[in-house]
């Protein structure tokens, strides 16, 4: 989608033909979910990293920063809720999901902040089966986890604060703030419209010291133009926070980038952005040698 330095191209062509051969997941999905453009598109042997130009609020003031969406289909425990190593012989226990990891990094002052979410929805259902959010700077680290089963979702915090961890409780089965990253990309017409019960992202709780829980928000969604390109615009207003994410309108809905806006501890209200730098469709678990750390300059990442 976006053009990178020349001296990439040749290399990152070659890479793409040769060793996407050896992803992971290659198969198709059996049964149930039946887009050909959605098959032929996630199980090519590759995964679409995305990295985003990112100004962050934290402590009241925006910080600059990256972000990046990496996206990848993947065969899925549906009893233990983690990647099978063997799916062949766990056909039973196999899922497809389509996963995201969303990485935030950015510094205050002195120290860096490293954010991520790990989303794993399952496709033919489209409904997320896990997620969970790791915070590292100085402080120290926090993590939280949501595994959903009969019950609805259990929900699981670890964290330095006295006041917010260790946790362990069951929320209802609602609508994950998290699962529209993922609903966007397998059908966003599964994205439900109007007044909803949700759970916020354990990112948001864990930034605004909450405890997890279920909020009311109304969702919304609209074409809009944003930075000179038509585009999908899906708005989530919740209680005082209001997240925008802006994609296309047509398959595979690529996201271009959000807008979210909030107050902290009683501050004023600044809006976080993202917008997209680059993309590319790539088996990036195996470009992890010294020669490939020219995909960093490939991806525009400044922030480590």
């Amino acid at each position: 989608m976006y053009a990178y330095k020349k001296k990439f191209i040749f290399i990152g062509i070659t890479l793409v033909m040769v060793i996407g051969l050896g992803s992971r997941l290659t198969h198709k999905v059996k049964v149930g979910f039946k887009d050909n453009k959605f098959n032929a598109h996630w199980y090519d042997g590759n995964a679409e990293v995305s990295s985003y130009e990112l100004t962050q609020n934290r402590y009241g003031e925006l910080r600059q920063g990256d972000a990046v969406l990496i996206y990848v289909t993947e065969d899925f425990s549906k009893s233990k809720h983690v990647k099978l190593d063997r799916p062949d012989q766990d056909k039973k226990d196999a899922i497809k999901v389509l996963k995201l990891n969303s990485t935030k990094e950015f510094r205050t002052g002195i120290y860096p902040y490293h954010l991520m979410a790990s989303v794993f929805t399952e496709v033919e259902k489209a409904k997320t089966v896990k997620t969970s959010h790791s915070v590292q700077e100085w402080c120290g680290h926090t993590y939280s986890q949501l595994n959903r089963d009969k019950n609805g979702y259990r929900v699981r915090g670890f964290s330095y604060f006295q006041s917010e961890g260790d946790t362990d409780e069951v929320l209802a089965d609602v609508l994950l703030e998290d699962e529209v990253w993922t609903l966007l990309r397998i059908n966003p017409n599964s994205i439900p419209v109007g007044r909803q019960n949700i759970i916020e992202s354990g990112l948001i709780n864990r930034l605004h010291h909450k405890k997890t829980g279920i909020t009311p928000c109304t969702i919304s969604k609209a074409d809009t133009l944003w930075e000179a390109r038509q585009l999908a615009r899906l708005t989530l207003d919740m209680d005082g926070r209001k997240l925008v994410i802006f994609s296309e309108k047509d398959f595979p809905y690529s996201i271009y980038g959000w807008e979210e806006s909030y107050a902290e501890h009683g501050g004023k209200v600044l809006t976080s952005k993202a917008k997209l730098k680059r993309q590319f469709r790539i088996p990036y678990w195996k470009l992890n040698d010294l020669t490939d750390s020219g995909w960093r300059d490939s991806l525009a990442l400044h922030y480590r």
